[in-house]
């Protein structure tokens, strides 16, 4: 018992200590809150304290990016060297036109095999897979690649397609007599069978389009397989050919000579993917 009481008062004793201290410096400390601050002997003036600096905090600047205009037929960034004017068979391909035509010589062909560039970005990819050229676009999203090879006014140009999503609203084609990425003509089989020609000019989309027809019954521009879309131009007479088959003939003036180029544009809400292979152009007669 008496070793618990001694232990119990020693900790009383160590609680009681600091409390004395704390009465014993109250006196000071009333004393210098009535002096304002005078010099206190060995101590001299209480210093005010000065909070340290607050750095503002930088605000973030938001960088909206502004949302694509995608339109079928915006103004387009060509793709890329393939070969050299002149040369024929740039990456090969097994050409033979599809048209029971006349047609001069072939002045450019190829397969895909190599030399085309390929994209990978938001909303496009374009990559070559097994020989072929494969556009893949997210909704509202549109490619053209052109071969950099040609630069032919009497021509005909043609492509094998092959559409493995090809939904309502997308498309594919070429382009044709493409001096520049603001001077060319653009056709376009879209999906559902619509088939046009446009034209762009100085830079500026023509609104009305040079033709603007639909496929023929059994023709389906979105069936599975392998599908030959096709452009003679003569002068001004511009037709239009698919799986062999004269879709349409119009004329037009604008663009007199340039590059071939193919390209392909989503729908708005899905998806879209095709395949392009053995492209060719010969001269026309």
């Amino acid at each position: 018992p008496r070793l618990i009481f001694d232990d119990t008062r020693n900790r009383l004793t160590h609680m009681r200590r600091p409390i004395l201290t704390l009465l014993s410096l109250l006196p000071v400390l009333l004393l210098l809150a009535g002096c304002g601050g005078a010099s206190v002997a060995g101590l001299g003036s209480l210093p005010t304290a000065t909070p340290p600096p607050t750095e503002p905090i930088p605000e973030p600047t938001p960088t909206f990016l502004p949302p694509p205009t995608v339109t079928p037929f915006p103004t387009a960034t060509p793709g890329g060297a393939v070969a050299s004017s002149g040369l024929i068979g740039a990456g090969g391909g097994d050409v033979t036109p599809a048209i029971d035509r006349p047609l001069g010589e072939l002045v450019f062909s190829s397969g895909f095999e190599a030399g085309w560039p390929t994209v990978s970005e938001e909303g496009v990819q374009v990559s070559l897979e097994n020989g072929g050229y494969v556009f893949a676009l997210a909704p509202n999203a549109m490619t053209v690649q052109n071969s950099s090879a040609v630069d032919a006014g009497n021509l005909y140009a043609q492509v094998e397609v092959t559409p493995q999503a090809c939904p309502s609203g997308g498309g594919y084609g070429m382009f044709f007599r493409m001096r520049d990425s603001g001077n060319y003509y653009a056709l376009t089989f879209f999906c559902d069978g619509r088939v046009t020609v446009f034209a762009r000019s100085g830079g500026v989309l023509v609104p009305d389009p040079i033709l603007d027809v639909t496929l023929p019954a059994g023709l389906s521009a979105s069936s599975a397989g392998v599908h030959t879309i096709g452009v003679l131009a003569n002068g001004s007479r511009i037709e239009v050919f698919f799986d062999g088959q004269s879709i349409a003939v119009a004329t037009d003036t604008r663009h007199t000579r340039g590059d071939v180029a193919v390209y392909a544009v989503g729908p708005r809400s899905s998806e879209l993917r095709v395949v392009f292979d053995n492209l060719g152009v010969w001269a026309a007669q």
